[in-house]
């Protein structure tokens, strides 16, 4: 079985199927999967129309003249796509503007009674990277309901980890350019970041401080930063809110661009 192709989500930064219209951890729009759906479905108008124009016309043929038959069959034809493309446009605006869709509650709770104590299995065997490969193949589960699991936001934690070790693998390598040093500083400050609304649990907190402790460790030796620097660069990469100070993922990038192209200067 070939592997499924994947990508990094524009907006989340998560890993996600390449023919994923959207992302299914943050709901934004995947251009790529979404441009393969759209042109399946308008092979599929193309085929409806097709089907359409064989359409026998020897039942007209004694009660009206050649004109009028070209006439009907057009309005036909125009409506039908008129239709198609009217479903299609709504489906594709859904597809745009929604988040992540609203489960029947009774599936929902079927699908966590299902698959949370497999989910747990998973975490207490610290197999973390399993939970992901199980969260991105059941994403499209009808109830799917992950977000209500204990260690959820652990997880999304853990998830720009295994990116952050991914791209600084690259950069160790010294086989590494621009955007590699950029999203690696972006992912360890994904890592770095502080949510007021998240709930961990004390393991969840232990596995965390580890995790930030690799990142600023590996800033400090790859890139010469201080811990008050590595501390001024996230605090640069957030924003004040009605809510609160928040961390914002556009000036984490900004930030992360800066520092790359100088250290691709150095090096």
């Amino acid at each position: 079985m070939n592997p499924v192709a994947k990508l990094q989500c524009e907006n989340c930064h998560a890993m996600i199927p390449a023919d994923s219209p959207k992302c299914p951890y943050c709901g934004a729009l995947n251009a790529l999967g979404s441009e393969k759906q759209y042109m399946e479905q308008l092979s599929d108008i193309k085929e409806d129309v097709e089907e359409l124009q064989q359409i026998p016309v020897d039942a007209y043929r004694k009660e009206m003249n050649k004109t009028g038959k070209m006439i009907l069959i057009t309005i036909l034809v125009l409506a039908l796509i008129a239709g198609i493309i009217g479903g299609f446009y709504w489906c594709f605006n859904k597809i745009i503007y929604s988040t992540i869709s609203e489960a029947d509650p009774k599936q929902q709770l079927m699908w966590e009674k299902e698959n949370y104590p497999v989910l747990d299995e998973l975490y207490a065997q610290e197999d973390y990277y399993g939970i992901l490969s199980f969260m991105d193949e059941h994403c499209d589960d009808e109830g799917y309901s992950i977000y209500n699991w204990e260690h959820y936001d652990f997880i999304e934690v853990y998830r720009f980890y295994e990116n952050y070790m991914y791209t600084a693998s690259i950069i160790e390598s010294g086989n590494f350019n621009e955007d590699d040093v950029k999203w690696c500083i972006v992912d360890a400050l994904f890592v770095l970041r502080e949510l007021n609304y998240v709930t961990y649990t004390e393991q969840d907190e232990e596995q965390i401080a580890k995790y930030r402790e690799v990142v600023c460790e590996f800033m400090k030796k790859q890139f010469g930063m201080t811990q008050e620097e590595i501390d001024k660069l996230y605090q640069d990469s957030c924003v004040e809110e009605e809510y609160g100070v928040v961390f914002d993922y556009k000036k984490a990038q900004e930030n992360a661009e800066k520092i790359a192209k100088e250290y691709m200067k150095q090096n």
